[in-house]
Formats: structure tokens, sequence, C-alpha cells
């Protein structure tokens, strides 16, 4: 039987990125919710990403700032697992893949003026 303590404790799995595994927690039910449907830009990614990403003891490991200084690639990867282990479905995935490709090209325009 499942106590209340085990019905509200996060749900985790890992996930590999970059040759290594990082563990990421599930949404909360009204969290995910708020997002379907939102058109997200970059800074929702990065906070979105930084509730996710959690250490062994289940405490967040990585800031909303911190989540804007990883490369591009690695990003990508740890957004997709995020959102498909949440169920947000596949166009939200594609929408915020697309959004974090706008703003590695607006990167690598900027770099190469």
């Amino acid at each position: 039987m499942l106590t209340k303590s085990d019905l509200l404790k996060p749900k985790t799995t890992e996930i590999d990125v970059d040759g290594g595994k990082l563990t990421i927690r599930a949404l909360s039910a009204a969290y995910a919710m708020a997002l379907r449907g939102k058109d997200l830009q970059g800074v929702d990614i990065f906070e979105i990403v930084s509730d996710s990403i959690v250490d062994e003891k289940g405490e967040k490991m990585i800031t909303g700032e911190e989540v804007g200084t990883l490369a591009i690639a690695t990003l990508e990867q740890i957004v997709k697992s995020i959102f498909e282990f949440n169920a947000l479905g596949k166009k939200a995935v594609e929408d915020a893949t697309a959004e974090l490709k706008k703003t590695e090209d607006s990167t690598i325009n900027s770099a190469e003026s």
C-alpha cells in the first residue's frame, strides 16, 4: 500500500548526457500543466531545467543562471529528456528545441560579427 509520503515523493529518472548520467525529477502536475500551450522563452526553459536536475539527495543541483552557461548541444539533450519525462508533448519538445536553436544561431551570428 502506498503511503501519502510515497505518493507525494517526486519521481526521478537517470538520463544520459554527454557520456555521463544526470538525475531529473518530475515536475509537479500543477507546474507541468501550467507549461502546456505556453510560449516558452530561453529563461523559462532554463528555470525548468534548473528545477528538474537534482543531486543524489533530491536537491536542485544547478541554478537557472548556470543552465544558461551550458553548451546548446548539452542543453538540448537535457531539455528533450525533461520534456519527454514530464509528458509535455512532442510539440513542446520541438518548440523548446527550436527556441534553443534560435539562441544558438544568434550567438553564432554575434560571434561572427
